[in-house]
């Protein structure tokens, strides 16, 4: 398996690692029917992992075709990452993964990746069915007594290359598990303390208990034959009246590109701005979360005093812009919502008030006539006017000089010359003089 770029490009390095194998349900009969809707899927797949995979230290090291390869320090993060992946895609059956993990030796060499762990993991995938997610003997051991994870056991698995059986586990995640592994799941030693109390109680006080559980977590389906399956907890919907658009990250694969996914951001934050009953968190106070290494989602959150937050990607080839957004419940660190949206450039604003308004439907914000009609109004914009003006708005968000205050009047200018009636060049001109002006900078004009 080719690495990607974010792997490791220099001399082999071999370490132990947690690998995860993730790969789309059912591509092969998609691509058949409908190849631009395959490869979409593909996209969104890759877009997602490098949006979600920073935030559990993970770093994608290859794919191929529809599937990709993950690696992480530690077994949690691996399964916590695969598990924020899966309530990411949600119901979108474009989107189902199957995924495995397994924790092995690996070699990182210049252009590959070989070893236990990739081979194994790349193996237990195709024991997981749509949206599930099947760990390795080895996994489950290091994960079993963290709160919140239960496993099933799938048994001793004879699998391709591998010359011993390998104890595989289907994460109790869904409430067909059951269904799907026919054994009894295996509790973490805290879940089965609580089985046991309810199980010295009689029948009917275990009854009764077991139904008060289902009202904070999920329904519980007794069996005679085996203990209860542990179903997800069911994060209650909270009221979100603030958010924050964190800057969004520059997978256009050029440096110089950093402007584009900036001031996409800086767009994003206005359109939601709009929205009367919604308090959104200015781009001042945001920028200085930007980059790789920014603290974890629900510390932003609590900085900032927002509800939730918004982030994601930008990639441009060519004339196709490519964003893929995602929305996070801050104190819950529960994704939401997720998606990706390919336009042309000349769509690039449509694009935006699309994504708001996903947002504003999803954290159920009522909006006026108006800003119904403002986002679904379909604006279009020229694609030289629309990067001048941003590269315009980028030197005058950081302008420390006289030079770049300069650059940020040139490019409005040039992006009204190229479209006189672009209103927000002239809105971006109007706030570089008045910046000018009151600068101890003096642009020559």
């Amino acid at each position: 398996m080719a690495t990607s770029p974010d792997a490791p490009a220099n001399n082999p390095t071999r370490k132990l690692a947690a690998i995860m194998f993730s790969d789309i349900a059912g591509y092969t009969a998609t691509m058949g029917r409908d190849e631009a809707a395959g490869l979409d899927a593909r996209n969104s797949h890759r877009d997602l992992l490098r949006a979600i995979l920073p935030r559990f230290n993970g770093r994608l090291i290859g794919d191929l075709g529809d599937g990709a390869l993950s690696s992480f320090d530690s077994a949690i993060e691996a399964v916590n990452c695969a598990r924020a992946l899966q309530s990411a895609t949600g119901s979108d059956r474009q989107m189902a993964l199957h995924i495995g993990i397994h924790v092995g030796d690996v070699l990182f060499s210049e252009n590959t990746v070989l070893g236990d762990g990739v081979n194994i993991a790349s193996r237990i995938v195709a024991l997981a069915p749509a949206g599930k997610i099947c760990i390795s003997d080895r996994v489950y051991e290091d994960v079993r007594n963290h709160r919140g994870i239960s496993a099933t056991s799938l048994g001793q698995k004879h699998l391709k290359n591998v010359d011993r059986p390998i104890g595989v586990y289907i994460l109790d995640d869904s409430p067909d598990t059951a269904t799907i592994a026919g054994r009894p799941p295996i509790l973490s030693a805290r879940r089965k303390t609580i089985i046991g109390a309810a199980a010295v109680g009689a029948i009917v006080i275990a009854v009764i208990v077991l139904i008060a559980m289902t009202r904070r977590s999920a329904s519980v389906e007794i069996s005679a034959k085996a203990p209860a399956l542990p179903q997800p907890v069911n994060v209650a919907k909270h009221t979100i009246n603030s958010i924050a658009v964190l800057p969004l990250d520059n997978f256009s694969g050029d440096p110089n590109q950093e402007y584009f996914s900036d001031g996409l951001t800086d767009e994003l934050t206005t359109d939601l701005a709009t929205i009367s009953a919604l308090r959104v968190t200015s781009r001042g106070s945001v920028m200085q979360y930007k980059g790789a290494h920014r603290p974890p989602t629900p510390e932003i959150a609590k900085a900032l005093n927002v509800d939730a937050v918004v982030e994601g990607s930008v990639a441009r080839v060519g004339d196709k812009v490519r964003v893929t957004a995602q929305l996070i419940d801050a104190p819950a660190d529960k994704h939401l919502w997720a998606k990706s949206y390919e336009r042309d450039s000349k769509d690039v604003l449509a694009m935006q008030d699309e994504i708001a308004l996903a947002i504003a439907h999803e954290i159920n914000v009522e909006l006026t006539p108006e800003q119904q009609a403002r986002f679904t109004s379909g604006r279009t914009v020229n694609p030289a006017a629309h990067d001048a003006y941003l590269k315009g708005r980028y030197f005058l968000g950081s302008a420390n000089s006289e030079e770049r205050i300069k650059k940020a009047i040139e490019q409005l200018e040039e992006a009204i010359k190229i479209d006189p009636n672009f209103a927000l060049a002239y809105a971006g001109l109007a706030d570089a003089l008045a910046s000018a002006k009151t600068s101890i900078f003096r642009p020559t004009r």
